[in-house]
């Protein structure tokens, strides 16, 4: 499927939620955006395409009835999925709980050896949805989702900046990566410098 294509199928996905007074395709957009900013940060480990196509889908696991199957039989690449799914909060019974997960998968689930389970990969997908290169994809891709959160945080007056700002210090904790330096440190000023 290609991105034109994803981003209507994003649209549909989430046809019914809202993101403040907007579409939810509003935000989508926004962490595409941020991802094109500083795109040259993964472009020498996978085709940003893909990260572009993770950002429009890195909610419908989480937001929507699509399964990691599902998305897979629409034709959606198994990285695409991979790092949808890493970025997906796990299970917990309450937000921090759920972020938990979310880290494990996302900071080193693979060498952990952590696969998402019951999917019954086909084919060559097994190999494609554990590339190591995607622990680093996904932790741009959560930040790129952080700092479009932020960013309209900040734009929109919201008491969710609040929520991120208090958890920045997790966030960084469990995410960080040097090779992602530029994105942190524009999150960083966002946070400090705001309100």
């Amino acid at each position: 499927m290609d991105l034109i294509d994803v981003r209507e199928y994003a649209k549909y996905l989430h046809r019914k939620q809202k993101y403040d007074q907007y579409p939810y395709s509003f935000h989508l957009q926004s962490v595409e955006l941020v991802a094109r900013c500083f795109k040259d940060l993964i472009a020498d480990v996978i085709d940003p395409d893909l990260v572009y196509k993770a950002a429009w889908l890195h909610d419908s696991i989480e937001d929507t009835d699509v399964t990691v199957r599902g998305l897979l039989d629409e034709g959606i690449e198994p990285e695409v999925v991979s790092m949808v799914w890493r970025v997906t909060d796990g299970k917990g019974k309450n937000r921090e709980e759920r972020r938990l997960a979310m880290y494990e998968k996302c900071g080193g689930a693979v060498a952990k050896g952590i696969l998402c389970p019951n999917i019954g990969y086909k084919g060559g997908e097994r190999e494609r949805f554990v590339n190591p290169s995607l622990i680093k994809c996904s932790q741009f891709l959560k930040l790129c989702d952080r700092i479009a959160n932020v960013e309209h945080g900040i734009k929109s007056a919201s008491s969710l900046f609040f929520m991120y700002k208090k958890e920045q210090g997790g966030f960084h904790y469990q995410l960080y990566s040097k090779e992602l330096d530029p994105p942190w440190e524009y999150l960083h000023t966002l946070i400090e410098t705001s309100w």
